[in-house]
């Protein structure tokens, strides 16, 4: 494959879905996000066997075998897609957020570089978390719309910060009624406080 046939195969490579993504589709999601950026083509390192197998790829297949989950995960197909969106958003944040105002990312060592993976891995993080906890709280709501629909007219549980207080009030109301007590033990149940 030439230099040419790769840049006219990247639109179809990273408009598959994830699940069908491999460190060849990140090098090319790379130089896509690369040439819109700066406007021109990235200049890869040459190899015999062609672009899909330059030292650039090689980078990206390690970066994403160290994005795999140490744990938590059902199978390996779930560990493959996690480190796949991990390492989908790490490029993303590196062009869009990191390096947005910098002339431009100048090749596929950077990614690796300690610094930058420790800011996104805290970043990406607190990401996920908000994410879980958004989720956790529509969860939540549809549970008391569910159990107890006249709650919401009383209380106001839309943010983690009216839950808490919620919370607090429950636990030093001296007689607090069922209603009440059903929903922080479902508060609890759900760890949302």
């Amino acid at each position: 494959m030439t230099e040419e046939e790769f840049y006219q195969k990247i639109p179809e490579w990273i408009g598959a879905e994830k699940e069908k993504w491999n460190h060849v589709t990140l090098f090319a999601y790379f130089c896509f996000k690369y040439e819109q950026k700066t406007g021109v083509r990235f200049k890869m390192v040459r190899s015999k066997a062609g672009p899909t197998s330059t030292k650039e790829t090689r980078d990206f297949a390690k970066l994403l075998t160290g994005y795999y989950p140490d744990s938590g995960c059902a199978d390996r197909k779930d560990c493959r897609l996690a480190a796949m969106m991990k390492c989908y958003n790490y490029i993303n944040w590196m062009f869009d957020f990191k390096m947005r105002n910098a002339p431009a990312v100048s090749g596929s060592k950077i990614f690796h570089a300690p610094a930058l993976m420790n800011e996104f891995e805290r970043m990406y993080s607190s990401h996920l978390k908000k994410k879980k906890s958004e989720s956790g709280i529509d969860a939540l709501i549809s549970w008391i719309k569910m159990e107890s629909p006249s709650a919401l007219d009383r209380f106001e549980l839309s943010t983690k910060d009216e839950i808490a207080m919620f919370a607090k009030y429950v636990e030093n109301h001296r007689a607090p009624d069922q209603e009440c007590r059903m929903i922080l033990s479902k508060i609890k149940e759900m760890d949302l406080i």
